[in-house]
């Protein structure tokens, strides 16, 4: 170009981000407007955020039960930068992970999940089996639709996940409410980075560590994990959720 011979180039260049095609992006569209439509409804004088957590952790202790905090203050923990942002959460959901506690339903103004187990029939792949089916649901009697595993030793009282755990959590949540449909591997990629830009800053209130006696789940961001402890989330099989909903149905 006339005027421009010899004289040095931009030290930079534009990078084109790589386009997602339409597909995905439906299907990241409908993920997420199936999480919202999982968020439940507001239950009467629930107890909200830092308050929440704090009136939970002393519930637990005091029946000597243990329990994991999930639902939307799960993430709020990690990107509020104050303990009083965490009010506008509407309540506090605590899965109780100690089998056969004794609670009260909405005890504290938390809504509280327990543990429930029946032998059902199960139509699978490869034809029906009966046998024991645990599931965790709410004194609504919603179902989560998904199941807590913990590795190693519990102590009574609240713990909170790591981030990417919640990660997980809403990812098993949403994708158990599909059924038998498929969704393409790049569309769930997109909604799990959609909740990681949610999440933020992922540095937790000192406030929030202290008031669960620093059972955090979660290593680099600034806590030591809690001891050898480890709880994860694992999606409802469709058979089992389907039985579930059969025999919810049946009873009432």
């Amino acid at each position: 170009m006339p005027g421009f011979e010899g004289r040095p180039t931009l030290g930079f260049h534009l990078e084109q981000k790589p386009e997602i095609r339409p597909q995905y992006k439906a299907e990241l569209k409908a993920l997420l407007r199936l999480e919202q439509a999982l968020r439940h409804p507001e239950m009467p004088d629930a107890v909200r955020g830092f308050e929440g957590i704090k009136v939970g952790n002393a519930i637990l202790k005091e029946k000597g039960v243990s329990g994991v905090l999930i639902g939307g203050l799960a993430e709020a923990v990690w990107r509020s930068a104050r303990p009083q942002d965490l009010a506008r959460r509407k309540d506090t959901d605590i899965l109780v992970l100690t089998p056969d506690a004794e609670l009260e339903d909405f005890e504290g103004g938390i809504d509280w999940w327990t543990r429930k187990e029946e032998h059902l029939e199960v139509s699978g792949e490869f034809g029906k089996s009966t046998g024991p089916i645990r599931w965790w649901e709410n004194a609504n009697g919603i179902v989560l639709g998904f199941r807590p595993e913990v590795t190693g030793e519990l102590e009574s009282g609240l713990y909170v996940l790591s981030p990417e755990e919640v990660i997980s959590m809403r990812l098993n949540e949403t994708t158990a409410q599909l059924g038998n449909a498929d969704v393409e591997q790049e569309s769930l990629a997109l909604f799990e980075t959609a909740i990681l830009k949610r999440l933020g800053r992922q540095l937790m209130v000192p406030e929030v560590a202290d008031a669960v006696g620093g059972r955090i789940l979660s290593q680099g961001h600034g806590y030591r994990k809690a001891q050898d402890t480890e709880i994860k989330s694992f999606r409802m099989p469709t058979a089992d959720y389907g039985a579930i909903k059969k025999f919810k149905e049946g009873s009432e």
